[in-house]
C-alpha cells in the first residue's frame, strides 16, 4: 500500500476488522500528525500492555501494508512510517467504522481480546517484579496456560490468582529464578503456580474473588478501543467473559 493523503470510508471498510482495531489504537497512541516513529517510541507509548504485543501488532500492520519500515540500520532500532494520514479526520473515520456488524471477523476479534488480556496479565507480573527491584522483559509469547486461565475465569479473577501467587514467592525465590532462568521462564513459572491454584479452587469448588487494580492504573489504548462503546463485539466479549 502506498502512502495515502486522505483516508476515505471505502478504504477503511476494506481493512480487515482486527487490523482496523490495531491501526486505530496505534494512531491514537501517537501525537497528531506524527507519521514516523521509532521502535523505542512505540514501546514507550501506551499503545499496548507489553513489548511483545506491541511488536506482534506492528508486524501484522507491516504485513497488511498499513505501516512500513522506514529504515533499519544494523546498529539502531527500526523506524516505522504510517501509510495512512495521522490526523483527527482519519481517527474519527477509523473509530466510526468499528461500530456495526463484524460477523465475519468475530473469531479474530475474540483472539485479539485474549491477546490483550494475556498481555495485561504479563504486564501485571512485570510491574510486581519491578516493585521488588527485579527487571524482566516481556517480548516472548504468553504461555498456553494463561489463555486457559482466561478461558475459565474473568480477567479480574486471573489477576487475583496471579496476585496470590506473587505473594507466596519471597524475594529469594525470585532472585534464584532470575539467576537460573530466562525472563520468559520466570513468567511461565509464575503462571504455572497460578494454574495450580486454579486447579485447587476447582477441586474444592471454591470461587475466586475479583482483583482490583490500583486507582492510578491506566488502561492502554488498545484496551480502550476493544472494550468501549466504539466496538460492539468488544463489549459483547467484555460482558460474556465477565471482565
Amino acid at each position: 500500500m502506498s502512502t495515502l493523503t486522505c483516508l476515505t470510508s471505502t478504504v477503511v471498510n476494506s481493512i480487515e476488522i482486527t487490523d482496523r482495531i490495531l491501526i486505530t489504537a496505534l494512531i491514537a497512541s501517537l501525537k497528531d500528525q506524527k507519521q514516523s516513529f521509532s521502535q523505542k517510541e512505540l514501546l514507550d507509548s501506551d499503545f499496548s500492555p507489553t513489548d511483545g504485543l506491541s511488536l506482534q501488532a506492528i508486524d501484522q500492520l507491516i504485513k497488511t501494508g498499513l505501516v512500513k519500515i522506514k529504515e533499519k540500520p544494523e546498529d539502531l532500532q527500526a523506524t516505522y512510517e504510517l501509510n495512512i494520514p495521522n490526523n483527527e479526520q482519519s481517527l474519527r473515520t477509523l473509530i466510526g467504522s468499528l461500530k456495526g456488524d463484524h460477523e465475519e471477523g468475530r473469531e479474530k476479534i475474540r483472539q485479539l481480546v485474549f491477546d490483550v488480556l494475556s498481555a495485561e496479565c504479563i504486564e501485571y507480573i512485570i510491574s510486581e517484579m519491578k516493585e521488588k527491584k527485579l527487571i524482566i522483559k516481556s517480548d516472548s509469547k504468553p504461555p498456553q496456560r494463561l489463555f486457559e486461565l482466561l478461558s475459565a475465569h474473568s480477567s479480574a479473577e486471573v489477576h487475583m490468582l496471579l496476585w496470590q501467587t506473587m505473594k507466596r514467592f519471597n524475594n529469594s525465590d525470585f532472585r534464584i529464578l532470575m539467576a537460573t532462568e530466562s525472563h520468559s521462564d520466570v513468567i511461565d513459572q509464575v503462571i504455572d503456580e497460578a494454574y495450580k491454584s486454579h486447579e485447587r479452587y476447582l477441586y474444592f469448588k471454591r470461587s475466586i474473588k475479583s482483583f482490583k487494580r490500583n486507582a492510578d492504573y491506566r488502561n492502554t489504548v488498545i484496551n480502550k478501543i476493544l472494550f468501549s462503546k466504539h466496538l460492539d463485539y468488544g463489549l459483547e466479549y467484555f460482558n460474556d467473559l465477565r471482565l
